[in-house]
């Protein structure tokens, strides 16, 4: 980037990214470890349901792909191999029962079916968008329609591939599913039910994030200018994390990408660039 001539110089700067995924155990809140480090751009991890795998997106090999890694054994394969050679392929978003995944290349979305030791890849005829999250008691998937530039909610059921149109456009917002599918996003610093538009909690305290989790969701606050975090339960409402998470959540809480019952998933990031030169003499 920022190339420059200066006589028979080309002055140009080269930036590299290494971005790694880690983990941790939510039971003892251990130091994070790396999970998935390929030396270039590993992201965007999903963890199933069962917590037994982890999807991401890496581009170890020059360009996107969908990869799985089962967090036991260590074993990992390939899940989208995107041979089409495209650039914008979307976050792994999996399904409660852990067979399917739904994700999407330049707006066009597939789903992956997961059988023991091998997948196979279902595509939706439509260029529709970017999927959000899997219904719940329906075969269903929230999308953001991107055909049309407005990026508004869809959902898009399989069993017709019939797209209906929720009206909302998610803007900058955050938007989810509860257990019973309802719709609920995050804005000016609150989580809201989109058909009521109440507010879920009576906690003042500004939400800068939310990370959805079976049963509730995890919400990432500031306090006495530090964060802090707690879990809203559907049922419960709101309940108090040890304190144990709060120093984890610390040091932590920027990196935080998924919260599982068991575990927790990180980011890494490190940046660094080189200015380098050519003779033009040479080209």
């Amino acid at each position: 980037v920022y190339p420059q001539i200066v006589k028979d110089m080309l002055y140009f700067m080269e930036r590299k990214s290494d971005q790694d995924i880690l983990v941790s155990q939510l039971s003892s809140f251990s130091q994070p470890q790396k999970i998935i480090d390929s030396n270039t751009v590993d992201k965007d991890p999903t963890l199933s349901y069962d917590e037994k795998h982890i999807a991401y997106m890496s581009m170890r090999n020059g360009l996107p792909q969908l990869f799985i890694k089962e967090i036991e054994t260590g074993k990992e394969r390939v899940l989208f191999a995107n041979k089409g050679q495209e650039f914008a392929l979307s976050k792994p978003v999996w399904d409660k029962e852990n067979k399917r995944i739904a994700s999407s290349i330049n707006n066009k979305p597939f789903i992956i079916h997961l059988e023991r030791g091998h997948s196979s890849i279902e595509w939706i005829d439509e260029v529709l968008g970017v999927p959000l999250a899997w219904y719940t008691n329906s075969d269903a998937i929230l999308f953001v329609d991107k055909s049309n530039h407005n990026d508004e909610l869809v959902r898009l059921t399989l069993q017709n591939t019939q797209i209906k149109a929720l009206n909302i456009q998610p803007k900058r917002n955050m938007y989810f599913l509860d257990n019973n599918d309802r719709l609920l996003f995050l804005t000016n610093g609150q989580v809201v039910d989109h058909q009521s538009d109440e507010g879920l909690l009576s906690d003042p305290s500004k939400i800068s994030r939310v990370h959805p989790a079976k049963n509730g969701f995890y919400y990432i606050y500031e306090q006495d200018n530090k964060p802090r975090i707690q879990f809203y339960d559907y049922q419960q409402g709101i309940q108090k994390r040890s304190n144990e998470f709060d120093v984890f959540c610390e040091q932590y809480c920027g990196q935080i990408t998924t919260i599982g019952n068991n575990l927790v998933l990180l980011k890494e990031e490190r940046n660094s660039a080189d200015i380098l030169k050519l003779s033009v003499n040479e080209l």
